[in-house]
């Protein structure tokens, strides 16, 4: 299995027009170890979805490809483990290049206007189709946060909200605003990352908005039910 990025043009292809491999391709293809493969056995949940995704296979042909979808998984799981007991030691660069998560960009300070909010470390984390970027927010910025939210409890999120946080009395998703001195602050933080990001990953220049912005309150029983954005 693999996976190919494309370049294309704003607004999208038009009638006729090909995609183009992209020049920073990050190109990622699963290498099944044999020994490793004939361990796994595939649970019926995989069989179901592998079932219900490719109706036309036969059962012989949805046993293998269910058995590699739960070594993808599996894999995918220890190479998470194994990035993060390097990114504790320190050992990034170490990282095996065969571990999925193996960066391809190196860890970088962040930029000179956002150092006067306190100073944040930024790692880009490509992955197959998928670009994640990790910030590391000083300690003293979240607690001058958690203080200002405490302070300053906004309008009631929760009815427009997809989270089931309601279990705990203190459970709560509340407007944050953005017009006050903190909030303005915490805004042109967020603004510069999404540009970064943008940047990091398109090589161009963004301009970044931030329209709205709450808090999330979760206690024991609170979830988030599966949707997307």
């Amino acid at each position: 299995m693999g996976i190919t990025t494309y370049d294309l043009p704003p607004g999208g292809l038009k009638d006729g027009e090909i995609a183009t491999p992209s020049k920073d391709d990050v190109t990622f293809t699963w290498v099944y170890d044999q020994e490793e493969l004939d361990k796994i056995k595939p649970t019926e949940r995989d069989i179901t979805n592998v079932k219900n995704a490719t109706p036309n296979l036969s059962d012989e042909e949805v046993f293998i490809e269910a058995k590699q979808k739960r070594y993808r998984k599996t894999k995918t799981q220890e190479f998470r483990k194994q990035y993060h007991e390097y990114e504790k030691d320190g050992r990034l660069n170490e990282l095996p290049e065969d571990n999925i998560f193996a960066p391809k960009f190196n860890p970088q300070t962040v930029p000179p206007e956002l150092e006067r909010q306190g100073g944040m470390s930024i790692t880009m984390r490509p992955q197959a189709a998928v670009h994640m970027m990790k910030v590391e927010i000083p300690l003293p910025i979240i607690d001058e946060l958690n203080e200002h939210i405490d302070k300053n409890v906004g309008k009631d999120y929760s009815k427009v909200l997809v989270g089931q946080i309601n279990r705990n009395e203190k459970s709560a998703q509340t407007g944050f605003s953005l017009e006050d001195e903190t909030g303005k602050a915490f805004s042109t933080v967020l603004k510069k990352l999404a540009e970064t990001y943008m940047k990091n990953v398109t090589k161009l220049d963004f301009a970044a908005q931030v329209n709205d912005a709450w808090t999330v309150h979760s206690y024991e029983g609170d979830y988030n039910p599966l949707h997307d954005h």
